[in-house]
């Protein structure tokens, strides 16, 4: 069984020892029988489904479960399974309205039962992360995790809900004790992101290293996504010898897996490749249009000169995320934020930081530290300090 604190932890909170030792055991036994660099080298050795046969396979259980809900629109569990298809369905479109329909679908299944209604609470939960309003995911959480503290998915979700609150050494009690009693590849991949957001940077490596010896039949997107993390973490290290292997790796695993395209992308642009590195940024915004790439785009444009086109996609950037956050008051001020003070005009450093503060109280990581930090320096030279 699981157990960790709910509660918040102290800053004397040291790593768990039990758990050190069990990752020592691990690559010990790897050590036997190959080096650890050539773990990263493993190919995904199970079938790999593509990404329209999933596509059609997610859009027929939404559709059954919407035909489920008609016919018995009082039936909880329908109902939350519902909503976690809306939740999945606006993630994959950038379509906030499903995410208020997957809200409306939880709160109408904790009507239907609002004690135990673990999949109501995972859908509040996912839909408050998604909004990053993190401080609103822990609740349903601890909901679930109080009657099951071994549930599996609910820690996950509280983990990443602690990271994107601020709270780190909670994250990291959690993930090492999810670890602990369930040794896997997406826990792994969770203790992996928490040591690294903490500068753990070797045992984040081993826990990378350790989840992809773990993977299995049916783990494509976290098989796929422990590559682009520790493609990324050996791009932060300096060492990218295996970088574009484990991206190509990740991308065989799952095509439409953006992250990779974007790593891709990001190490053609600094290769001075621009055009290919266009390319791959627009191949990204049509598997998922976050204005992210768009940006990306932008840059690109003006360090080629093209100061209208860089114009031109920073005004689409622009507009995207302001009606994100008109649909919700919480979501994307500091992407926007980062556009604003990206794009360069004097005019726009005022309301950056002003968006940045406003994130802040809600999502206090180190990419918004970092990007408050930013927006008060450049106002300060704005005003001659």
């Amino acid at each position: 069984m699981l157990s960790w604190r709910l509660n918040r932890a102290t800053r004397e909170d040291r790593p768990n020892p039990v758990l050190q030792g069990w990752l020592v055991i691990i690559f010990a036994f790897i050590a036997c029988e190959k080096k650890q660099e050539e773990v990263a080298l493993n190919r995904y050795p199970f079938a790999i489904s593509a990404p329209t046969e999933r596509q059609q396979a997610f859009e027929r259980e939404l559709a059954r479960f919407e035909e489920r809900v008609r016919g018995n629109p009082s039936r909880d569990e329908d109902l939350a399974q519902l909503a976690l298809h809306y939740v999945e369905k606006g993630r994959r479109t950038w379509d906030l309205s499903w995410l208020d329909k997957a809200e409306a679908m939880a709160k109408k299944s904790r009507s239907v039962r609002s004690n135990r209604n673990r999949l109501a609470d995972l859908a509040l939960a996912e839909i408050a992360s998604e909004k990053y309003r993190y401080d609103d995911a822990i609740p349903p959480l601890k909901r679930i995790l109080t009657a099951d503290p071994s549930d599996f998915d609910a820690a996950l979700l509280l983990i990443q809900a602690y990271l994107g609150s601020g709270e780190n050494d909670v994250a990291q009690t959690v993930a090492e004790s999810l670890a602990k009693a369930k040794p896997c590849l997406k826990s792994l991949i969770a203790l992996g992101q928490i040591y690294e957001t903490n500068g753990r940077a070797h045992d984040a490596e081993q826990a990378y290293l350790a989840a992809m010896t773990l993977e299995g039949a049916g783990d494509g997107q976290a098989s796929a996504q422990v590559r682009t993390l520790l493609a990324q973490f050996n791009i932060n290290q300096g060492k990218l010898e295996n970088v574009r292997w484990l991206v190509n790796e990740a991308l065989r695993i799952r095509p439409d897996d953006t992250r990779a395209v974007q790593i891709l992308a990001e190490l053609e642009a600094q290769w001075g490749h621009l055009e290919l590195a266009v390319e791959l940024y627009a191949q990204a915004y049509r598997i998922s249009p976050d204005p992210q790439f768009l940006v990306a785009q932008a840059k690109i444009a003006r360090r080629r000169g093209d100061g209208n086109a860089a114009a031109e996609l920073f005004r689409h950037a622009e507009l995207a995320y302001r009606e994100r956050i008109h649909q919700s008051a919480v979501g994307h001020r500091r992407e926007l934020a980062e556009l604003l003070l990206d794009r360069g005009r004097p005019q726009d450093l005022v309301e950056a930081l002003r968006l940045v503060q406003a994130d802040a109280l809600v999502r206090d990581d180190q990419k918004t530290r970092d990007t408050l930090a930013r927006a008060q320096q450049l106002n300060a030279q704005l005003r001659g300090e």
